[in-house]
């Protein structure tokens, strides 16, 4: 082979390359997004982009919940939440709720209070504060919340897990209202009438009371 035709193959083989790196398909920022307004060299480095994956979410028996997840680039490529070793520090906040199944609406666990014109003084979804984040790898995270789901133990006896109910797995006694009373007016009912020292179902709803059950119920 001469000289030439080496040196026209050479030429070949690096025109192919040249066009295989030109040829890879760039994500175009919009100028809704920062990104837009950065140098390249800049975009090459930070990889601008957030991926958020959960990776699971627990309640314990007693009422711990806890979440964990996956920060990543948009090449999958795990970052540092502190900004440390990756460019630029992540800050989430989680919300810990309950959608019922057969339900549009879910009932959250971390609230907050709120007043205004319209309503005097409610409680109104919020993320959870005071948790713990435990760093558990690359990229990887686990947040404890400060706020408890409600207790699974305050009676003593077995907590119901009733997959239709506004709430699962529920206390022993309010299971047998929400068993069937699946609306979340009641599920808020329910919540706001149990504590640590238990049920207070009884004081309206057990025998002799205002609203007790064999006369609510009553067969005529």
């Amino acid at each position: 082979m001469s000289s030439f035709s080496t040196l026209k193959r050479a030429i070949g083989i690096v025109a192919l390359a040249a066009l295989t790196l030109t040829g890879q398909q760039k994500k175009v920022y919009s100028p809704r997004e920062k990104a837009y307004y950065m140098d390249a060299a800049s975009v090459q480095f930070i990889q601008p982009g957030l991926v958020v994956t959960i990776n699971s979410a627990n309640i314990a028996a007693d009422g711990t919940m806890t979440v964990v997840y996956t920060l990543t680039d948009p090449n999958n490529l795990p970052l540092d939440a502190a900004g440390v070793t990756t460019p630029g520090a992540v800050t989430l906040g989680f919300i810990a709720a309950v959608l019922p199944n057969n339900q549009e609406e879910y009932f959250a666990y971390t609230t907050k209070a709120a007043s205004g014109t319209a309503v005097a003084s409610t409680n109104q979804p919020s993320t959870g504060s005071g948790g713990v984040t435990t760093q558990l790898g690359p990229g990887q995270y686990q947040y404890v919340f400060h706020t408890k789901a409600p207790s699974l133990s305050l009676t003593g006896l077995n907590p119901v897990t009733d997959p239709q109910g506004p709430i699962n797995p529920i206390q022993h006694f309010s299971s047998a209202c929400t068993g069937c009373h699946m609306d979340m007016a009641t599920a808020a009912h329910t919540l706001s009438n149990t504590n640590a020292l238990g049920e207070a179902c009884n004081v309206c709803h057990g025998a002799g009371a205002a609203y007790a059950v064999d006369q609510v119920h009553a067969q005529y």
